[in-house]
């Protein structure tokens, strides 16, 4: 098995026997990981945190695994992984991740205007940068604060990897 900087998020994971799996698409070809895979409700979810920044959690892949069922929100798997990262409490203070609609996604999806709307409001402070020529969206969870209903939800059924 590939080795992989192991965080304190994902040690905080282990501890409580939610273990996040290692996530190397190309493994074949000889690539290294490229982050943590977990289960969060109906979606999957991976991250990162690089070890020379270990208050900073990159999300590097998020999609839903089945079809979206009546009004239920992918997004509502974000949220409850945001409240598991500030649940932590081991030192995670700014997130960030790609923004960028996959071509092969469902009809039913957002567009990236509606996946920035949605990190502004769960994220209060975003930050939109450019880094090798993709757009970023950033923010803190310092001011996060989950819904009640995300929270009662995430209580009752801890995410799964």
């Amino acid at each position: 098995m590939a080795k992989f900087f192991r965080d304190r998020f994902t040690d905080w994971l282990h501890e409580r026997g939610m273990p996040p799996k290692l996530y190397q698409p190309a493994a074949m070809l000889g690539a290294p990981p490229v982050g943590w895979e977990m289960t969060v409700g109906q979606s999957t979810l991976v991250y990162r945190v690089p070890e020379e920044t270990p208050h900073l959690l990159i999300i590097v892949l998020f999609e839903r695994q089945t079809q979206r069922n009546g009004l239920r929100s992918p997004f509502a798997d974000i949220v409850r992984f945001l409240s598991l990262v500030k649940k932590a409490d081991v030192g995670i203070t700014d997130i960030k991740g790609h923004v960028s609609a996959t071509s092969d996604r469902p009809a039913d999806s957002l567009e990236n205007e509606g996946i920035l709307a949605f990190y502004r409001r769960y994220l209060k402070v975003v930050d939109l940068f450019v880094e090798n020529d993709i757009l970023w969206v950033g923010g803190t969870l310092l001011t996060y604060t989950p819904p009640l209903a995300a929270e009662r939800e995430w209580l009752e059924n801890p995410p799964t990897a």
